[in-house]
């Protein structure tokens, strides 16, 4: 059996990890983490761990941890190769490494002894990696260049004579003053929100829309039209981390993005298209081949219907009239009188004779008169008197 110096000779099994170091004197940062390699040599059963070099780090690196025999935690022996495992913690003289990922070499050897490594896991990258890497394409001149920066550049070549060939000049001078209007709603489920409706144009000269706030009766809502003032819509949101750099033209919305009865996302809001002008259309038609008048949404809302209040029935205490009054205004007015009726038939009384027929005997010689009073519509009843007959006679019913 060869002894581990000379079967193991020059074999060593590298793993890359980090650990977590707090940083209190720094406002926009509370922790990094700092990467290290740990060198596992097999022939005498050493390790080192060792932390790469950044340029302006302001801290001490390279040799972590000069080349020794390192005790396991628990005392129990010296670390060995079976306590390292791809994304578990090992901890080295009290200081907890993470281990993230290992060699080729490192990965056969673990292989052809039957042990399962793991697979390799995303090293986290806190705030300052990311300052720092950003600082360093600065420095290099990685960055994309400015929206001035381009612009004195196209200038510089029309100044040396080069011929204006400039895809958004011509855009602008064949789409100039065509415009795409869709109506469209957003429904703002916030509190004491509601749907609203919006004016939409889309300008076919720089690809740029424009929102307005569709003016509703009794909304509730401050007369203010200028929803989004016109500019590029994009479908996802994300911060310049320089002022005035070029953005990608690839996300924004183009025509064939607007259809009617789809929605569209702007600045987190869901608007739904429900229709557009007789132009939006006909482009639309010539153009791209889509009908857009077929996928019209109806959004109008259905006429409100009112169920009719009928009066309660007269209670016998005065005129009805004058209780009708009293159900339709809060404070009750004379009922108005006619009085070119009043004038002519004042003093006409229709008078009409007839006789009780309810079935009882004693009331069948009873005689009454109707007075009718044709002026103000109302009904007086008499009785007339018969010898003998035990009824009081006179007013039988008040007029």
């Amino acid at each position: 059996i060869q002894p581990a110096w000379l079967k193991h000779e020059k074999q060593v099994l590298r793993f890359y990890g980090y650990f977590q170091e707090a940083v209190t004197e720094r406002p926009d940062e509370n922790s990094r983490k700092r990467h290290i390699v740990i060198m596992f040599c097999m022939e005498d059963g050493t390790l080192q761990i060792s932390e790469p070099k950044i340029e302006n780090s302001g801290i001490p690196q390279g040799q972590f941890l000069k080349r020794q025999r390192v005790p396991r935690e628990d005392g129990k022996g010296f670390i060995g190769p079976d306590d390292f495992r791809v994304g578990c913690e090992i901890t080295v003289f009290g200081r907890t490494y993470f281990i993230v990922g290992a060699d080729r070499f490192t990965r056969w050897f673990y292989e052809e002894n039957g042990i399962e490594l793991g697979d390799d896991e995303q090293v986290p990258v806190d705030n300052w990696s990311k300052s720092y890497k950003l600082a360093k394409l600065a420095e290099r001149g990685s960055l994309p260049a400015s929206t001035s920066a381009v612009e004195q550049k196209v200038i510089g070549k029309y100044t040396m004579g080069a011929p204006p060939v400039d895809k958004k000049l011509t855009q602008f001078l064949l789409n100039d003053r065509k415009v795409l209007r869709f109506k469209g709603y957003w429904d703002d489920h916030t509190l004491y929100g509601g749907r609203v409706y919006f004016n939409i144009h889309y300008y076919l000269a720089d690809n740029t829309v424009e929102f307005n706030e569709a003016k509703v009766r009794n909304s509730g809502r401050a007369v203010f039209p200028g929803f989004m003032k016109r500019g590029p819509l994009f479908k996802k949101n994300t911060p310049k981390c320089v002022p005035g750099l070029l953005t990608s033209e690839s996300g924004r919305y183009m025509p064939e993005d607007f259809l009617v009865g789809d929605s569209i996302e702007m600045w987190g809001r869901k608007i739904v298209l429900i229709e557009c002008d007789d132009f939006t259309q006909k482009f639309y038609r010539e153009y791209l081949g889509i009908d857009q008048k077929s996928m019209t949404i109806d959004v109008s809302e259905k006429p409100v219907t009112h169920t009719k209040l009928m009066p309660p029935p007269h209670n016998g205490i005065g005129k009805e009239e004058d209780s009708l009054i009293s159900c339709k205004m809060i404070m009750p007015k004379a009922p108005k009188v006619d009085l070119e009726k009043l004038m002519v038939m004042t003093g006409e009384v229709l008078r009409f004779e007839c006789k009780m027929m309810n079935g009882n005997p004693d009331d069948s010689m009873r005689t009454l008169v109707i007075a009718y009073y044709p002026h103000d519509d109302e009904v007086a009843v008499f009785e007339i008197p018969v010898r003998n007959s035990g009824h009081w006679v006179g007013k039988f019913a008040e007029r």
